[in-house]
């Protein structure tokens, strides 16, 4: 679903588009991004990547890392390169910006949502994560506690969550508590 959705936005005219787009999303997906309203259904979506070159003249997209998918979601990072400088925003990014893609897939495997975050960075290393802001409000409120999963991501996890299991790949279902 991942490769249909990226594809489209590579491609030109309607139907090419939409053709991409129909082995992925659905009348009921939405896309949203800090650019757009709620974009909603197939024509929406397409309406939109035939505006991606109005819009960004010279630029691409493509995905900088694997996705990371688990259930029935997906994180995948992107970066938009241009011959142009990229304004957008009230900032001004150069002639590259990277943001991040969740996504969340419906019953069918489908795609039911995107929400599009731009002006991400690479993730921190070990080091700079000491002063990471997820520690400092864990530590400040006790119903709040840091569950590291893995070396590379701090996960903030509330104690009033409904969530009361995490699965992990290689750690299995285990208890928050």
């Amino acid at each position: 679903m991942l490769v249909a959705y990226a594809s489209a936005w590579a491609l030109n005219g309607e139907e090419a588009i939409r053709q991409a787009l129909d082995d992925c999303w659905t009348d009921a997906s939405t896309y949203v991004s800090p650019l757009t309203d709620v974009v909603r259904g197939l024509a929406g979506l397409t309406n939109l990547i035939l505006d991606f070159p109005v819009m960004f003249p010279g630029a691409s997209m493509g995905a900088t890392g694997r996705p990371d998918i688990h259930h029935d979601a997906a994180c995948v990072p992107w970066r938009m390169r241009s011959t142009a400088p990229i304004r957008t925003l009230g900032r001004d990014f150069g002639l590259c910006l990277d943001g991040v893609d969740f996504v969340e897939f419906d019953g069918t495997g489908r795609i039911h949502r995107i929400t599009a975050f731009f002006g991400f960075t690479a993730p921190a290393t070990a080091s700079a994560r000491e002063g990471h802001p997820h520690r400092e409000r864990a530590a400040a409120d006790p119903a709040r506690r840091v569950l590291a999963l893995d070396g590379d991501a701090d996960h903030l996890v509330s104690a009033r969550s409904p969530v009361h299991h995490v699965a992990h790949p290689g750690l299995g279902r285990r208890p928050l508590s």
